[in-house]
Parts: C-alpha cells; structure tokens; sequence
C-alpha cells in the first residue's frame, strides 16, 4: 500500500446490554408511585362529585333568590365556583414572597365566596310558604 494510506481495524463489538432486574428499591418506589396515583384517582372523584353536587344546590338557590331562569342559575353558579378555584390555584403556583401579597386580597375573597356560595344553598334547603288563595 501507499505510504500515506493506513488501514483500518475493525472495533470489537460489545456484547449485548443484558437489563437488569429492578431492585428492591426500585420496586417500592414504583409501588408508592402507584399507590400515590390512586390514591389521587381517588381524591379527585371525590372532589368532582362534590363541586357538581355544589353547582346544582348553588344554581338552585340562585334562581330561588334572584328568580331568574335556570339557565342563568347554573351560568352564575359555575362563574362562582371557576372564580374560587381561581382565586385557589393563584395561591398554590406563586412564590412564597408573592403569595403574601396575593393572599392579602385572595383570602378575604375566598372567605366572601364560600359564605355567599354557602348562604345560596341553605336558602335552596329553606322550605318556602305556599301562597294559596
């Protein structure tokens, strides 16, 4: 050959990766994982049952008192309850600093919302006197 051309070997191949077998650790921690997922599944039912069980007590006593039409009932009702999931979320995502100057005006919303939501279904429980004439 040519002085200025070298040959070239071929590299050993690697034998092939075998996967190992999870270890204990690896096991409990997917296990947790798994527990923690369901139990989230969990939690989360609940509170979806909870908040439609909340909009139709809450859209009923807002038709009671103002008298409006169902529909409306149910638009008011579910703006009240976006807005106070909103007013929640925008405590949880922030940094400690900033929710000190959120939660100055965040929680006496709050508060305002879970009595007016709370006063609009008890007056749905309160039974009404039947006007007979």
């Amino acid at each position: 050959m040519a002085d200025n051309v070298t040959t070239m070997t071929r590299p050993a191949t690697k034998p092939a990766l075998v996967p190992k077998a999870p270890s204990r650790k690896d096991r409990r921690a997917a296990k947790a994982l798994r527990r923690q997922a369901g139990t989230a599944l969990g939690v989360g039912a609940v509170a979806v049952t909870l908040t439609a069980l909340s909009l139709s007590h809450l859209a009923h006593g807002i038709e009671i008192v103002t008298g409006c039409q169902p529909w409306e009932g149910w638009a008011m009702a579910v703006s009240i309850d976006l807005g106070f999931v909103a007013l929640e979320l925008s405590q949880l995502a922030v940094t400690d600093k900033l929710r000190r100057q959120i939660s100055r005006f965040a929680r006496p919303a709050i508060l305002g919302t879970l009595a007016g939501s709370a006063g609009m279904t008890r007056s749905r429980s309160v039974p009404r006197p039947s006007i007979s004439t």
